[in-house]
């Protein structure tokens, strides 16, 4: 596998590249344990993370290898955004949009007790026809069919 560019002495990247050096793991190795692809370690390593997409997964990432390092990845994050060429954060705590926009949002919707309700009613229907279909013949009456010639009187 082929090694990185080096990086500044004092960069994330040395900082993680001396770190992975230091336990003795590969770049292959580490990648495995990060489920990353090696090329990702290696991006990292060369302070590439504009490779890594979006600063959000490069923060994430980041902050993975300092764990899997026993690195402060406080103190690595905080080199990361004050590297050369580092992108400010967007805000995001304040919306440029307004209100109504967020109030739009529909709540979730709640189905209060009318399904049980229904479910009960059914159950009940249901009992009810089972035990008026399974009840049996009231005594002395016969559910025996008579011919239809001793019926009319004819034999």
């Amino acid at each position: 596998m082929v090694e990185p560019p080096a990086a500044p002495a004092d960069g994330v990247g040395a900082r993680l590249q001396s770190g992975r050096e230091r336990l003795g793991l590969t770049v292959v190795q580490a990648a495995e344990r990060l489920r990353l692809e090696p090329q990702a370690v290696l991006a990292m390593e060369a302070g590439r993370f504009d490779a890594l997409g979006p600063s959000v997964y490069a923060r994430g990432h980041l902050r993975r290898y300092a764990g899997l390092l026993g690195e402060n990845a406080a103190e690595l994050e905080a080199l990361y955004v004050r590297r050369p060429g580092a992108l400010e954060a967007p805000e995001i705590t304040r919306s440029t949009l307004q209100q109504p926009l967020l109030s739009a949002r529909r709540a979730p919707r709640k189905l209060g007790l009318w399904p049980i309700v229904l479910i009960a009613v059914l159950l009940l229907v249901a009992a009810l026809a089972w035990w008026i279909f399974s009840a049996p013949a009231p005594v002395g009456v016969t559910t025996e069919t008579i011919p239809l010639s001793d019926a009319t009187g004819t034999p």
